[in-house]
């Protein structure tokens, strides 16, 4: 992005624990796709969490001996969160890999599954992009988002508007399509320029799904509208939490705990 487009943006993303987005037009903030997504329940991220954990203490054995039950502990999620972390840039990599390819063709040959799996369906799709790597606004419920690509491809004959999302997750989930929904509903998209137009008109929300152990496939969100009212609660839950802390909704003790200290305690 350049200075000047820099200097228009009009839509910034927040840092910060979860992402959340900002208009510098009318300083509303709001939260991100994904950080409404997250609110759903996901016992497989637990479980990918949990493996990782156990696979690498068993595989580590003889390191964790020597030391203190506090000690391993503090090891153990330390080298977990590196594991997920490395996971979460493979993430990005193939994201910026499918941007170049899709801009550029390939700067260098294809080294993993995904990558295979990004320029088969590219070259499948041959698609003429709309807008890569897009934030979009929904000023109506409050979100913000960054979608993957809205693209322009002939399929079955003729010439359709697709909503793109790339996943590289070993197993499907029912929450992609409330994201993919939620973009879908978005009322305003910006150009890497930092320019605002309408939402064009979409077809097709798709995701493009290259797990790392492959193979690879186009998949088409079906019964959007329950993903959309989804999306709507979990954004209602968020607001609730974001707006309520526990002294809003929880009274003085009828019974049992007396004092502000012994609440703190608790």
């Amino acid at each position: 992005m350049t200075e000047g487009a820099e200097e228009r943006q009009v839509l910034r993303r927040l840092s910060g624990r979860s992402r959340y987005y900002a208009r510098t037009d009318t300083e509303r903030v709001v939260p991100s796709v994904t950080t409404v997504c997250s609110l759903t329940p996901k016992p497989y991220l637990l479980n990918w969490v949990v493996k990782l954990a156990s696979e690498w203490a068993a595989e580590h054995t003889l390191d964790l001996m020597p030391l203190t039950v506090e000690e391993r502990v503090a090891l153990i999620k330390a080298e977990t969160r590196t594991l997920r972390e490395e996971g979460a840039r493979k993430g990005t990599q193939l994201h910026d890999y499918a941007e170049q390819y899709v801009w550029l063709g390939t700067v260098e040959p294809p080294r993993t599954l995904p990558e295979r799996g990004v320029i088969e369906i590219c070259d499948w799709l041959n698609p003429h992009v709309l807008f890569s790597e897009a934030m979009v606004w929904n000023g109506r419920f409050g979100y913000a988002g960054t979608v993957d690509g809205i693209w322009e491809v002939t399929f079955d004959g003729r010439v359709e508007t697709w909503l793109i999302d790339w996943k590289t997750s070993r197993s499907r989930t029912a929450e992609w399509a409330m994201q993919v929904s939620a973009y879908g509903h978005a009322e305003t998209v910006f150009d890497g320029r930092g320019n605002e137009f309408p939402l064009p008109h979409i077809d097709r929300l798709c995701i493009l799904w290259v797990p790392y152990d492959g193979p690879w496939a186009v998949l088409p969100v079906l019964n959007t509208d329950p993903a959309w009212e989804a999306f709507l609660a979990a954004l209602a839950v968020l607001r609730w939490h974001d707006t309520n802390g526990v002294t809003d909704v929880l009274g003085e003790p009828l019974y049992g705990l007396t004092t502000a200290e012994d609440q703190e305690k608790r």
